[in-house]
């Protein structure tokens, strides 16, 4: 009887030290779970503050590059207006020059790389009208007005194949203004002035302007290009120059010739 009492206190104490090992391991258990999840919260609030911030960085940036394209597009277009209004100092004083921003290009199909026209954005209602002579900022002639919209025009650049092949422009070489047409010459795909006097004093390198006349769509004085090459045609009898024209500037502006 009183083993069997010893025995049952025995047990009695082994069941109450394995509650307290439980309930303390249970205690210990669960501060410890209460703490991995609160770091586990910091390291998820630290990695969302981290994305938060990169993205922010990320958008600043891209922010930065869209206002810094914008300055540099506004300092250039002074640029270019500082240009423009210097060369309108030199322009011949009988005409009128309206400034154009060019706002696109127009190449043809099967040539994706000559650009055959521009457009800018001056049309009727500014007064724009068809077959105006249209010039660079280094007041070269390049192009004449063909298509006209109320705020838009197209410009077909006299530097391109398909206006010089349909329409000759009546011009002037050098000091002592040596006459001719300018025209395409289909076979060597160049421009070209032929029937030129063989008593004609041209170089290479002259400059070849407009002629104007009462007969000529083109206002008289305005630089195209200069001789490239002279040589005889095919009969001897005539000389044939032909001349580089300029390509198409980087300038954003023209000039209408009113």
């Amino acid at each position: 009887m009183y083993r069997h009492k010893r025995k049952l206190k025995k047990s009695k104490v082994i069941v109450a030290v394995a509650v307290i090992v439980f309930v303390t391991g249970s205690v210990i258990a669960t501060s410890y779970y209460k703490l991995y999840v609160s770091l586990l919260k910091d390291e998820v609030f630290n990695l969302v503050s981290i994305y938060i911030e990169n993205k922010q960085l990320k958008e600043s940036i891209e922010l930065n590059k869209i206002q810094d394209m914008k300055l540099k597009m506004m300092e250039f277009d002074n640029k270019q207006l500082v240009k423009a209004a210097e060369a309108k100092k030199q322009l011949p004083s009988s005409y009128s020059y309206p400034i154009a921003r060019i706002i696109d290009y127009k190449t043809p199909l099967e040539n994706n790389v000559q650009v055959e026209s521009i457009i800018i954005d001056l049309g009727r209602l500014d007064g724009v009208k068809e077959y105006e002579s249209v010039i660079s900022l280094d007041q070269y002639l390049i192009g004449v007005v063909t298509e006209i919209k109320d705020h838009t025009s197209t410009i077909r650049l006299i530097n391109s194949e398909a206006f010089l092949k349909n329409q000759g422009i009546s011009v002037e070489v050098g000091e002592h203004s040596t006459t001719g047409v300018l025209e395409y010459d289909p076979l060597e795909n160049i421009p070209f002035i032929n029937r030129i006097s063989k008593d004609s004093t041209i170089n290479i390198n002259d400059t070849v302007k407009t002629n104007g006349g009462d007969e000529s769509r083109y206002p008289a004085g305005f630089s195209l290009g200069t001789i490239s090459s002279i040589s005889t045609n095919r009969f001897g009898l005539t000389l044939q120059a032909t001349v580089e024209l300029p390509p198409l500037s980087n300038d954003i502006y023209v000039f209408i010739v009113h």
